[in-house]
Parts: structure tokens; sequence; C-alpha cells
């Protein structure tokens, strides 16, 4: 099943299984990956209760330990449309008796798409309704569609600071040894993508201080993106494959060789009960 908001220049098409965009038409061009065989088979998930991997997808909490996977449960879990209007709709996932089981907190997750003009806004809501503090982590894993090489394409920054460093993966995890100066990526606060730069899985940039950029294939401008309350940014691509993401996030895989209890874990958001964190990207065009 699948909600459709449209105006003048978008249609918007989201799938109500997991609360995913399966299509954005902006003046009848496809924005967002089109899935294919041997790629990559989702288009823009919802990362939650974590971003990246767990050390052997699994944490301590409490003295017990519990099996959670890359990403987290919300990506694969059914989210209820709680309200649709010609402009939005609203979407959510609350804990149960089945997330509890890799998941002992109980939240409530809504995510609200809006269309305006020729804007689409992503917003992410997220409360804490136990009795005890709330720890999570949350990120956006949209894919956008190329219709060329990758090396067609570029990142454009109003100012990258030249001590931003460049984390990569091993394994699934960070690896320090493998960090890199973002500086050796960009020409003039742009950086012009290459199949090459994703050898080592995604390009993750800690504490990131932008929270925009403009997405350009060649000389043309596709879209202006931003984000709220995101203070790193992942970038990724299969190889070879007709898309690259980029994905706002809060927190980030663990390092090679740290496994943490979850509630000392480098960066992890903590909830008090009754109160509430909001997210946001928004794609202009």
């Amino acid at each position: 099943m699948e909600t459709i908001l449209q105006n003048h220049s978008l249609i918007l098409k989201i799938n109500h299984f997991w609360a995913e965009i399966n299509s954005l038409l902006y003046k009848n061009r496809e924005i967002i990956y089109q899935k294919k065989e041997n790629f990559w088979q989702r288009q823009s998930p919802v990362l939650f209760p974590i971003v990246g991997a767990l050390k052997d997808n699994s944490y301590i909490f409490e003295n017990q330990e519990y099996n959670l996977s890359q990403h987290g449960f919300a990506r694969d879990m059914n989210f209820l449309l709680a309200e649709s209007t010609d402009s939005s709709a609203t979407f959510f996932l609350w804990s149960s008796e089945a997330t509890q089981k890799k998941y002992p907190f109980e939240f409530k997750l809504y995510i609200k798409y809006i269309i305006s003009k020729n804007t689409l806004e992503a917003q992410y809501v997220i409360k804490n309704i136990d009795s005890n503090t709330l720890y999570f982590s949350l990120g956006a894993h949209p894919a956008f569609k190329i219709w060329t090489d990758v090396e067609q394409y570029s990142f454009v920054f109003e100012k990258i600071p030249t001590e931003q460093k460049v984390d990569r993966l091993s394994g699934g995890m960070i690896s320090p040894g493998l960090q890199e100066n973002l500086v050796d990526y960009i020409q003039d606060s742009t950086i012009h993508l290459q199949e090459k730069y994703f050898t080592n899985d995604a390009m993750i940039l800690r504490n990131f201080s932008e929270n925009s950029l403009d997405f350009y294939k060649k000389n043309e401008k596709i879209f202006h993106m931003s984000w709220e309350n995101f203070p790193h940014l992942g970038i990724w691509k299969q190889p070879n494959a007709p898309f690259i993401c980029i994905e706002p996030w809060d927190w980030f895989a663990d390092e090679f060789e740290q496994k943490w209890d979850f509630t000392n874990k480098w960066g992890i958001n903590k909830l008090a009960p009754n109160t509430e964190k909001k997210y946001s990207w928004k794609l202009e065009f």
C-alpha cells in the first residue's frame, strides 16, 4: 500500500510498510533511485534505533546482551498511517513486544513527509514514553538516482573546514587506521564524485560543520539538500550502482575494537521520560 502526494511540480510516493519514499518525480524527472536487480534493494530507509553496525551485532544494557542488526529494525517494520492531507502524510511506529526483544525501551517514532511548491521535507519525531531514559540514534538514508557515470556528479558546500576528517569502515566497523583528510577530496568546496571514493564503503563525516549541499550533474543543479539536528553525514554508493546516498545521521557505526554498554556509547542520544527530539531534512528544486 502506498500514499501519493502531488502538486504542480512534485509527485511523491511513500510505501506504508517501511514509511519509505519509493518515488519522487520533479517535473516528471525521477529523483529517487528505482531498485535494480543485483543492486541495493532499498530506497530511503529510516535508521533507528541505531545508525551503522554494532560490534558483533549486539550491545549490553543493564548487564544483558541484545542482538540488533545494522541500522536497527525500523526500516523492516510496518508503519501505520496516522494522518494524510493533500500535501502531507504522517506515519508512526510504536514500541511493541516484538521490538522490546531487541530493544528494551518504550518509544513512539513519527515520520512526516510534506510537499510544498518545489520542496520536499521529511520530519522525524522520537518520543520517550518509557519511565526511564531512552537511548537511541536516528538517521536518514535516501538514495538518489544518477543517470550516468558518477564522475559527472558533484556536491557543492558553502564552506568545508580544512581539518575535517573522513572516517572509513572495515568489516562494517569504523577503523581509525583508515581515516583520511577531506581536503584531499575537495576542490573549491566541491567534492567531484568518483567510484574509487567508495572502495572502502561510505565516506563518514563526523561532527560535520555543514548542514546543506547542492547536488550537481555537470553544470546543472539537481537540488539543494539541507538537514537539521543531524551532526554527521554519510555518503555512500554501491560500486557501479545507479544511485548515490546522502545520509544525515546523529550517530554512526562502532569502532573496530569497540564494544560498549549501550548507555556509554559515544554520541548516543539520551532522552528523558515524556520528552521528544525532532530531526528533518529537506530537498529544494
